[in-house]
């Protein structure tokens, strides 16, 4: 039961979050220097993450991102959540306007926590591959980015749901390349946070860990990081580092 209600708050999300997006489009004019060239590209990120959530042990992933940006500044980007987690992310901005606003759907998938270096995290009951639905809501000005995202679990694994917030300033070095600094936030639901982080009798498995309830509230994550400026990448996402 739990499974179609959260299938149902990701579609309501992704039809809300396309009606907002239309309404937005057809009362904002598009400015001139939004009608760039189209076009788009796609990149290797190289960061530090834990070896799963609320690990002490790090390990360096590689992970493709791109995006392609149509000349109304409309696009669809792939890369990560911007939060030191193993999910990767796919979000279609569907707003044209002199505001720097951005919304619209996203889908998330989450990886499964399997074969961690830990052996008593390790002992504990697997926890599969997750598909997240939900939407988000960005600003955008010269330098500075906010932004929020709120998704659920549709796929019955651990049937939660997380939200989060972004922060992210670019500091220019040069007219070829621009440094970011970042932090980010989440709020996720008990069901979420049993299943990644708690420990009790339903999920301890063979493993001698004592029971353990987790917070909401991931705490807050830094990352920094210098890129190379591309004509149609108005923005990156990156990894971080953190619990």
């Amino acid at each position: 039961m739990k499974h179609v209600k959260n299938l149902i708050k990701g579609a309501a999300l992704l039809t809300g979050s396309l009606a907002a997006s239309m309404a937005m489009a057809f009362t904002a004019d598009v400015p001139d220097h939004v009608h760039k060239k189209a076009g788009g590209f796609v990149g290797l990120a190289v960061g530090t993450s834990p070896d799963y959530g609320g690990s002490a042990d790090y390990e360096t992933p590689v992970a493709p991102f791109g995006e392609y940006r149509w000349e109304s500044g409309r696009y669809v980007s792939v890369g990560g959540t911007g939060n030191a987690e193993h999910a990767a992310r796919i979000e279609a901005n569907l707003l044209a306007s002199k505001t720097g606003w951005q919304l619209g759907p996203v889908l998330q998938y989450r990886i499964k926590r399997d074969g961690v270096d830990n052996f008593q995290v390790d002992n504990m009951r697997k926890v599969d591959a997750a598909t997240e639905l939900g939407a988000f809501l960005g600003w955008s000005g010269d330098k500075f980015k906010l932004g929020t995202t709120y998704v659920a679990d549709v796929s019955d694994e651990h049937d939660g749901s997380i939200w989060y917030f972004n922060g992210d300033y670019d500091i220019p070095i040069n007219d070829s390349f621009l440094m970011n600094i970042g932090a980010h936030m989440a709020w996720a639901s008990d069901d979420y946070m049993e299943s990644y982080f708690g420990v009790d009798g339903r999920n301890r498995g063979t493993s001698t860990l004592p029971d353990y309830r987790a917070s909401r509230l991931i705490p807050a994550l830094g990352n920094a990081g210098a890129r190379q400026l591309h004509p149609h990448a108005q923005r990156c996402r990156g990894q971080s580092t953190g619990r």
